[in-house]
């Protein structure tokens, strides 16, 4: 899905002069290999931390998203189809705004003091929980409808600071491959292996 709208991204978005690498231009070992960028990400806590955050992050989430469908099943009624358009609903409205949210706030908050780009995220998540326990003791499918859309949304507040604050441990020419390694952690334990545990608790 994303290889469909590179093109259009291509011709619509510019890229900002300041910063940019140029690899076109670059002189033979002027790019930095993934040794290089390994061993910066390995002396910066703060990056594994982060890491580590968002792949709990995503271990919850996508427990979540497994369980869900299930719970509107047993709990209100639905068939497994209805349950998961009804989620799928969920999903799309409250993760378009808590992606949004999250970039909006990282742009107005996190400019003036850094610390905020995780501090956001970390405040979506504590707000989450009392929401989740209301939305799954709604009385009707209707209430747990708008209810469930607050924490979905809060869950993924964190996207947009936690990617900005990784690409600002690491120069601009590390960034693209400090946010590969950041996913592939994310992707390896919060998806790979948290799916496996949720299930298992």
């Amino acid at each position: 899905m994303g290889l469909a709208f590179a093109p259009i991204f291509r011709t619509v978005v510019r890229e900002p002069l300041r910063g940019r690498f140029d690899l076109q231009s670059a002189e033979p070992g002027q790019a930095p290999g993934l040794r290089q960028i390994l061993r910066t990400l390995g002396g910066k806590p703060s990056f594994w931390f982060i890491s580590a955050g968002a792949a709990c992050s995503s271990m919850m989430g996508y427990g979540l998203f497994f369980w869900m469908p299930s719970f509107f099943v047993r709990s209100h009624g639905l068939s497994l189809l209805d349950a998961s358009l009804y989620y799928g609903a969920i999903l799309l409205i409250g993760g378009l705004a808590g992606i949004w949210a999250g970039g909006w706030l990282g742009d107005r908050f996190g400019q003036k003091k850094r610390t905020r780009w995780v501090t956001i995220p970390a405040a979506a998540f504590l707000l989450s929980t009392p929401a989740y326990v209301l939305g799954v003791l709604s009385p009707t499918l209707t209430l747990a409808f708008f209810v469930i859309l607050v924490p979905m949304a809060l869950g993924l507040v964190w996207l947009g600071p936690v990617l900005t604050s990784v690409q600002q441990l690491v120069p601009p020419n590390m960034r693209a491959t400090a946010t590969a390694v950041f996913l592939f952690i994310n992707n390896l334990l919060g998806i790979g292996l948290g799916t496996w545990v949720i299930g298992t608790l």
